[in-house]
C-alpha cells in the first residue's frame, strides 16, 4: 500500500517514514498560520487526515467528501491516526467513537 504527505506549505512527498511524523505535527504547531493551516497524510485509497494545531483532525474521502472531524487529541493520538491511514486501515479510524460530520478549521 501507498501513501503521501503534504506539509503546511504544499509539499508532497511519497517514501516519507512513519517515523517522521511526528515532524508534520511539528510544523504544524510552529509553521501554520491563516493561509497555510495543515499538514496531511492520504492512503492510495484516496482516504486522507488532515492535522491542524491543538489536536484538530480532518478525515475524508478526496474523492467522494461527506468530511468528519474531531478536535482536543492529544499529539500521540493524531500520530496514532496518522499512521493508521497510512496503512489503510481506514474502517477502523472511521469506527472511531468521537467523529463529528463537517470540516473543522484552524486557529
Amino acid at each position: 500500500m501507498s501513501y503521501s504527505v503534504t506539509g503546511v506549505f504544499g509539499d508532497a512527498e511519497r517514501g516519507f517514514s512513519t517515523n517522521r511524523f511526528e515532524e508534520l505535527i511539528e510544523q504544524v504547531e510552529r509553521l501554520s498560520d491563516q493561509e497555510h493551516t495543515n499538514a496531511s497524510v492520504t492512503h492510495e485509497s484516496e482516504w486522507s487526515l488532515a492535522v491542524f494545531r491543538n489536536g484538530k483532525v480532518v478525515l475524508e474521502n478526496l474523492e467522494e467528501g461527506e468530511p468528519l472531524h474531531m478536535e482536543s487529541l492529544s499529539r500521540e493520538r493524531v500520530l496514532e491516526l496518522m499512521v493508521a491511514v497510512a496503512e489503510g486501515r481506514i474502517d477502523e479510524v472511521r469506527a472511531l467513537p468521537g467523529w463529528k460530520a463537517g470540516y473543522v478549521w484552524s486557529s
